[in-house]
């Protein structure tokens, strides 16, 4: 009596089916992943901003103005550990916030080798440290994200100064989803709110 089974070139149907299926699933697993994070990103800057517009209404100081101005006289304090002490006044002694959330795209030891820049950075404005382009032009701080990307060698004074629709090198610097979700660029919030492209503000 034949037992039945299946056949070799029926095996390699199914295996060849079920391939097909994982290279449309796990694209599209790894896109809605990304997309999450990037919603994510931005949610939390959004409560961070809030936060950082009620420390300034409360003290009427732009966030970390202190601990930037010790970096800029010339102390030993490394700009990570400047912005750390500055959002790490959102938590004490009031709680403008309970935590400081971490960038989900942070690349953890290599900025810096510092785990104190797990945190969204932070750039603030003053007259004092070189930024009278960007204050001409509104912005006083920037909180911005990694992006999915994941460049550690941007320049935020790049899309703060932006000077006409042919910097294609601050707009570069900014993530655009229209490009794909992969797309070069960081996540940045300003006291302006979300910047999608660059401010075409006039300034200095």
């Amino acid at each position: 009596m034949k037992t039945k089974a299946f056949t070799l070139i029926e095996l390699l149907i199914v295996i060849a089916i079920i391939a097909i299926l994982a290279l449309i699933a796990i694209p599209n697993f790894l896109e809605a992943q990304l997309r999450g994070k990037v919603s994510r990103a931005k949610a939390d800057m959004r409560s961070m901003a809030t936060a950082i517009t009620a420390y300034i209404v409360d003290y009427n100081d732009i966030l970390g103005q202190d601990d930037m101005r010790l970096l800029m006289g010339g102390n030993s304090f490394p700009v990570s550990y400047a912005r750390w002490m500055a959002l790490a006044r959102l938590t004490t002694p009031i709680a403008y916030t309970t935590t400081i959330p971490r960038d989900p795209f942070v690349l953890g030891s290599s900025r810096a080798g510092s785990n104190l820049l797990e945190e969204y950075n932070l750039d603030t404005f003053h007259s004092w440290n070189g930024a009278a382009t960007e204050i001409s032009r509104g912005f006083r701080w920037a909180l911005s994200s990694f992006g999915p990307m994941r460049k550690s060698s941007v320049s935020m004074s790049k899309v703060m100064r932006f000077k006409n629709n042919t910097d294609m090198e601050a707009i570069c610097y900014l993530y655009d989803p229209t490009n794909g979700s992969m797309s070069e660029g960081m996540l940045i919030w300003t006291n302006k709110g979300m910047m999608d492209k660059p401010d075409t503000t006039p300034g200095i």
